[in-house]
Parts: C-alpha cells; sequence; structure tokens
C-alpha cells in the first residue's frame, strides 16, 4: 500500500509541468498587443546569421511602434547635448533570451559617445520580449536596435 501511494505521488509531483499553463498564450499577446518586430527580408538580408527561416520573429508590446514609444518617453536627452543641439544615431545590440529577457546590451556603433549610457539604459528597461521561435521552440535572438536623436 505505501510502495502504491509513494509511486501514485511520484506521478502527480512528476506531471504537474504539464498541466501548467505555456507562456505566453495566445490571450496574454493579443491582450498586450505584441507584434512582430523584425521582418521576414530582414531576416532574409542577415542570412548568414540564421541557420533557419524562424517560426516567428520577436515580439514587443505594439511592434515596433512601442520600442519607439519607450525610447522617446524614457530616454533623458543628456544636458550637454540639448545646449549644444547635438543630434545622432546609436546602434545598440542586444540579445532577446529564449525566455524574453534583454540581455547583453551594447553601443556597436554610435555618432557620439554622449549618447551611449543612456541608450543601454533605455534599452535595458524594455519590458520583456515574446522570444523569436526556431523549430517551434523559443531561441536566442541577438538584434541591432539603430535609436535617432535629437532634442526637442
Amino acid at each position: 500500500m505505501r510502495k502504491t501511494l509513494f509511486f501514485i505521488s511520484i506521478i502527480l509531483i512528476s506531471s504537474c509541468g504539464i498541466f501548467k499553463p505555456k507562456w505566453p498564450s495566445g490571450s496574454f499577446i493579443n491582450r498586450n498587443n505584441y507584434e512582430e518586430v523584425i521582418s521576414e527580408s530582414d531576416i532574409e538580408k542577415h542570412s548568414d546569421v540564421f541557420s533557419g527561416k524562424l517560426d516567428q520573429s520577436p515580439m514587443y508590446p505594439n511592434g515596433l511602434n512601442g520600442i519607439l514609444k519607450h525610447i522617446a518617453e524614457n530616454f533623458n536627452y543628456p544636458t550637454a547635448a540639448k545646449q549644444k543641439e547635438i543630434k545622432g544615431k546609436v546602434y545598440v545590440s542586444l540579445s532577446i533570451s529564449s525566455e524574453g529577457w534583454v540581455e547583453n546590451v551594447e553601443v556597436v556603433k554610435s555618432s557620439n559617445e554622449i549618447f551611449n549610457d543612456e541608450a543601454i539604459r533605455v534599452v535595458k528597461a524594455m519590458e520583456r520580449w515574446i522570444p523569436a521561435k526556431l523549430n517551434r521552440e523559443f531561441v536566442d535572438f541577438r538584434y541591432v536596435l539603430p535609436i535617432n536623436l535629437k532634442s526637442n
């Protein structure tokens, strides 16, 4: 009897993962308006990086517009750049992990170093993404985000 109860409890414990809802659910994606950020043509341009066709590119709330809004609302334009009316462009490389978190953020190209630290800070503060899918599995994805800057 004890052995039977022991085996039943082991089966129940090990099967708990089966009933766990998968992240992200379709309703979560729709409710938060996640949209693919990187087009298929952009991925094809970088075919040297991808070993296969993605099932789904990474998704962010409101897609590219959501990213632009996040940057516009959160970027603190450096005072020195404002005073001198410096504008520029920063290319920030980031990894979107298979769990959707932004990682390994670094500037790969910048028209002016005065923007670099703030660009990194703002990108690190992004919401969780829906990761890219390859062969029905979430995968890490490296992305370079261009940020255009001008003071208002």
